[in-house]
C-alpha cells in the first residue's frame, strides 16, 4: 500500500489517525503495531510470518545483550546480526550471487520482501546500540516490535535510531493542534511532490528516453534525477508528517542536495539517515581514518560498495556506488581547492556528476548505460526535444525552483501564515487527488529497496 495511493489517503491513514488519537495511552502503541502489520500485510501477508519471526527473535537476543557482558553479549549480537543479514542476503542478494557465478538457471525464485532493507538496517542498529550500553533494551515486546515495523517509515525510511524515538513511544501521543497541522502540512507537501513533480517527470524520462537525440536525451536524464529525488523527498517527507500525526518526530533525511557545490557535500545532504547509519556501523567500527590511508581507503571502499549494494542486487548498484566513491577521492585529493574557488562551475560540475550516476543507478541492464551515454553526445536531433520541452516545461520549472534553498525557505516561510497556509493545504490534497485519479502511473522508485 502506497501512501500515495487512494486506498492510503481516504481509507488507512484517517482511520489510523483518529483511532490512533482517541486511544488511551495504554493501547497505542499495540494499536500502532497492529496498523503496521496491517499495512504490511496489504501487499506482503505471505511474509508477516518471517518478520513475526525476525521480531520474536531480535527482541529475544535484545533482552540477551542487555543482560550480559563481554563475550557473551558479543556472542548474542553476532547471531542477531547473522539471522538480520542472513535474512537480507537470502532473499536480496541470493539470486545477484547466482548470476555472479553464472549458476541464474537453478537460483532460487525468491521475492524480495516490503521494506527488508530499512527493517533489517533499523533492528541492526538497535541491537548494535544495546550493546555498547547506548541505550537500554526496551522491556515491552509491543513497544519494540511497534517500533521496528511502524508503518510510516516502514518502506522508505527514514532509517530512525531507538534513542531518538523511545522517549516519545513511552508517553502518551495526543499531539497538540499545532503539531497535528504541522504533520498533516508536511505529509500534504510530501504528497504533491511526489504526485505532481515526481510523477509527471518520470513520464518524461520514459517518453523522451524513448525518443531520437542529444536534446530528448538531456530531457530524459533531467527528467529522472528529478524524479528520483522528488519521489524519494516526497516520500520521506510523508512518513515524517505522519510521524508528527502520531505523536514521533523522525529525522531529517534530505537537506537540499541539488544544491550542493562537491558530490561529496551532495552525500551529506541525500538520504542523510543511510550515510549517518553507515558512518556509525560501518566506517567508523572498521576504523574510519585512524588507521593509515590504505586502511582508510578500505574502509571508504567498503562504506560505498556497500551503499552501491544496499540500493539493488545489481552490478549496476556497485559500480553506481564505486563511481561515487572515486568523485568523492577525485576532490578529497585533488579538486576540493578549485571547487571551492569556484562556485558556479562547482555547482554545475556536482549536479552533470549526480546525474550521470543516476543514469548508471538506473541501468539495471548495464548494456543501457552505453547507449544512454552515446544518446547524451550524440550531437544529433530529431526535433521531437522541442516537443516533450513544451509538454513538460512548467513541471520542469517548478521541480528547479523547488531545488533552490531560498525559494524552499520562502514557502516555508509563508506557510507559517495561517491565510497562506489552510488554502495551501485545500488546493495541494485537491489537485493531488485529482492526479492520483486521472493519472494510472504512480510508481515509488525506492519501493524495491
Amino acid at each position: 500500500m502506497l501512501f500515495s495511493s487512494l486506498t492510503f489517503l481516504l481509507y488507512f491513514l484517517p482511520i489510523v489517525i483518529i483511532l490512533h488519537y482517541i486511544l488511551p495511552n495504554r493501547f497505542q502503541n499495540a494499536f500502532l503495531l497492529l496498523s503496521s502489520i496491517v499495512f504490511y500485510a496489504w501487499g506482503e501477508i505471505a511474509y508477516v510470518p518471517l518478520i513475526a519471526a525476525i521480531l520474536a527473535l531480535d527482541y529475544l537476543l535484545s533482552r540477551l545483550i542487555s543482560s550480559s557482558k563481554g563475550n557473551k553479549a558479543r556472542m548474542y549480537l553476532i547471531i542477531g546480526c547473522m539471522v538480520n543479514f542472513g535474512a537480507l542476503f537470502y532473499y536480496k542478494y541470493i539470486g545477484f550471487l547466482f548470476e555472479l557465478l553464472g549458476l541464474s538457471e537453478i537460483a532460487p525464485d525468491v521475492a524480495l520482501p516490503l521494506g527488508i532493507s530499512f527493517f533489517t538496517f533499523q533492528a541492526a542498529a538497535y541491537l548494535v546500540d544495546i550493546y555498547r550500553r547506548d541505550i537500554a533494551a526496551e522491556k515491552n515486546p509491543i513497544t519494540f516490535s511497534a517500533f521496528i515495523l511502524m508503518f510510516p517509515q516502514l518502506i522508505a525510511g527514514p532509517i530512525i535510531r531507538y534513542a531518538d524515538v523511545s522517549e516519545e513511544l513511552g508517553r502518551r501521543r495526543r499531539p497538540p493542534a499545532e503539531m497535528l497541522e504541522k504533520g498533516i502540512l508536511t505529509f500534504l507537501g510530501g504528497l504533491a511532490l511526489k504526485v505532481l513533480i515526481a510523477n509527471p517527470l518520470g513520464e518524461l524520462w520514459v517518453n523522451a528516453g524513448a525518443a531520437a537525440g542529444m536534446g530528448s536525451a538531456w530531457l530524459a536524464m533531467i527528467g529522472y534525477s528529478m524524479q528520483i529525488y522528488f519521489d524519494f523527498f516526497g516520500y520521506s517527507l510523508m512518513a515524517v508528517g505522519i510521524g508528527k500525526m502520531l505523536g514521533l518526530t523522525f529525522a531529517q533525511n534530505f537537506s537540499d542536495p541539488y544544491s550542493s557545490r562537491s558530490v561529496t557535500e551532495f552525500w551529506r545532504r541525500w538520504h542523510i539517515t543511510l550515510g549517518k547509519w553507515f558512518r556509525e556501523y560501518v566506517y567508523i567500527p572498521m576504523g574510519g581514518n585512524r588507521r593509515g590511508k590504505a586502511r582508510t581507503a578500505l574502509n571508504l571502499f567498503a562504506v560505498w560498495a556497500l551503499t552501491g549494494l544496499w540500493h539493488g542486487a545489481s552490478l549496476n548498484f556497485l559500480l553506481w556506488g564505486l563511481y561515487m566513491l572515486l568523485l568523492i577521492l577525485l576532490e578529497k585529493h585533488f579538486i576540493k581547492g578549485f571547487l571551492e574557488k569556484h562556485r558556479t562551475i562547482s555547482h554545475i560540475y556536482t549536479l552533470f556528476a549526480v546525474f550521470i550516476g543516476w543514469m548508471l543507478f538506473t541501468s539495471d541492464d548495464l548494456s543501457r548505460f552505453p547507449a544512454i551515454m552515446s544518446s547524451l553526445f550524440s550531437f544529433t536531433e530529431s526535433g521531437e526535444m522541442l516537443f516533450w520541452l513544451r509538454q513538460y516545461a512548467f513541471v520542469l520549472l517548478l521541480a528547479v525552483l523547488l531545488c533552490i534553498p531560498k525559494v524552499t525557505g520562502a514557502v516555508k516561510a509563508a506557510m507559517k501564515r495561517t491565510w497562506v497556509r489552510l488554502p495551501a493545504m485545500a488546493v495541494l490534497i485537491i489537485l493531488s487527488l485529482s492526479a492520483l485519479i486521472n493519472s494510472g502511473y504512480n510508481p515509488f522508485l525506492y519501493f524495491r529497496f
